[in-house]
């Protein structure tokens, strides 16, 4: 073997090394999210519209064919790059995103009739805990709080939520059984 030939040999080594180490290196940079069940969700009544009182005081209405689910959850950036997270998708068909209106952080916990309408009794609010769109995450960094599905036509049995970032979407299978639901405190 020539002096030529192991030098390019040599060389040959060293670039695909070179290649490992750099696609490696991009692996580790992409978009590397977690999302974690926190054992705290809730279920009840989805907000309908508005009625007004003898009063002239506007109350929250309710339906009793539509559910909204707020789960705790947290959500892990374990990649070395900032991301946006631009929606939170149930189900291929609920979502929650940056159009989502705060208000509808409110948990009625117990309703009451009020004519033909049905109205909370007592809420909880989930505003200082809200998860919402558009959520900027830091690299190495992680965020805890509620992410919120109205209008949902039935009770899920499965939890698959979608994550669109804009990197990427991905998908995570949550398991657990609702641990409050206040859609039996109805009257």
């Amino acid at each position: 073997m020539e002096i030529a030939d192991f030098i390019a040999l040599l060389a040959f080594f060293i670039s695909l090394y070179g290649a490992i180490i750099s696609t490696l290196l991009a692996l580790n940079e992409n978009l590397n999210l977690k999302l974690k069940y926190l054992n705290i969700s809730f279920l009840t009544l989805s907000l309908d519209n508005e009625v007004l009182n003898n009063h002239r005081e506007y109350l929250s209405m309710y339906v009793k064919n539509a559910y909204t689910v707020a789960i705790k959850v947290r959500i892990i950036n374990k990649s070395k790059s900032p991301t946006t997270i631009n929606e939170f998708i149930l189900n291929n068909k609920y979502k929650m995103d940056s159009s989502f209106d705060v208000e509808n952080s409110l948990i009625p916990t117990s309703f009451e009739n009020y004519g033909t309408a049905i109205i909370p009794h007592s809420s909880k609010s989930l505003e200082r805990e809200l998860i919402k769109p558009l959520i900027e995450l830091k690299p190495l960094s992680t965020v805890e709080g509620f992410i919120i599905f109205t209008q949902l036509e039935k009770i899920p049995k499965s939890f698959n939520i979608k994550v669109n970032a804009v990197q990427k979407t991905k998908t995570f299978h949550l398991k657990f059984n609702i641990i409050n639901d206040y859609t039996n405190e109805e009257v």
